[in-house]
């Protein structure tokens, strides 16, 4: 039977080993496929805020040996551009992040829930009541439930 906090902390220390210790070894693909897929778009956007950060570096370095490549863009573009690709790498930074948190909470709540009785023996049963109160007797619909 595995534990809340030995599961939370091999998942907080290395992304899946929770859930491999919880025996999920099927959210493993989805895991590692999610941190490589953002770390892919943090690459390529990174690598465009490179390239267009550096393009307006070089046109305001005032060194005459400097070549513009990418002289069909205006200044007012490459900003843009840079802005652009910018937030996005900085949303896959984010979702990282958040998907590192949700391996983690995934780890601890399956653990949590592994003794959990899904049994058939649980049943519930809706009855009227009675109940005297202070101002009288008060009738109500009751929900009971009984697991075992």
């Amino acid at each position: 039977m595995p534990t809340t906090e030995k599961a939370t902390i091999m998942s907080a220390c290395v992304p899946g080993l929770g859930q491999i210790y919880n025996k999920k070894w099927w959210k493993l693909p989805i895991i590692y496929a999610g941190f490589g897929g953002l770390g892919y778009a943090f690459w390529v956007n990174n690598r465009y805020v490179k390239e267009y950060g550096g393009a307006l570096r070089f046109r305001y370095d005032n060194n005459p040996a400097t070549v513009d490549t990418l002289s069909r863009y205006s200044d007012d573009n490459l900003v843009t551009l840079k802005n652009y690709y910018q937030r996005f790498r900085d949303l896959s930074v984010i979702g990282m992040a958040a998907l590192y948190t949700l391996q983690v909470v995934d780890a601890c709540v399956d653990a949590h829930l592994a003794t959990f009785d899904v049994s058939d023996d649980l049943s519930m049963n809706i009855s009227p009541a009675i109940y005297k109160t202070p101002q009288g007797m008060v009738t109500s619909v009751g929900l009971r439930f009984y697991y075992r």
